[in-house]
């Protein structure tokens, strides 16, 4: 089986999201980052707040709550706005453009403007079906994206 299909600006994005949503490691780094931002709240809400005044705690607690709720999603708008800028820049043209994929008994065959790649079944990691796009990952920060418009029916 052949697939031809072209890769936007936009599908390259989604599948570095897709990324950022899922990954391990990048869960684990919010969970620090929630920690530290609360030890660096308290420490600054103890420090400033003389004589015990409720309502100087209740104004750091309210700052932390909104911290804690907003952080994720400011995250995520702050890495979709960097991923845009780099993609404007152009230096991602080897992602870019019309490919095609063949499924074939030992693997993969992908083609593209700049190359080919052949991927062995054993070197695909996993694969992540969205709905608009099918990674086929064959590293932790590598796959090959393949958009769901690509198939016919």
């Amino acid at each position: 089986m052949k697939l031809e299909y072209e890769i936007t600006n936009e599908d390259y994005l989604k599948f570095n999201m897709h990324y950022l949503d899922n990954s391990a490691d990048v869960k684990r780094s919010l969970f620090i980052s929630r920690i530290m931002l609360t030890i660096i709240t308290l420490g600054v809400a103890f420090l400033t707040i003389r004589g015990g005044s409720i309502y100087g705690y209740l104004y750091f607690a309210l700052i932390w709550l909104v911290i804690m709720v907003f952080f994720k999603k400011y995250f995520r708008y702050f890495m979709e706005r960097k991923l845009r800028k780099m993609i404007k820049g152009g230096k991602n043209i080897g992602f870019l453009g019309r490919s095609s994929l063949e499924v074939q008994e030992d693997g993969l065959y992908s083609t593209s403007e700049q190359g080919e790649q052949k991927t062995k079944w054993e070197g695909v990691q996993k694969i992540a079906v969205t709905s608009e796009h099918i990674f086929i990952y064959i590293g932790e920060l590598a796959a090959i994206i393949l958009p769901l418009s690509s198939f016919q029916n």
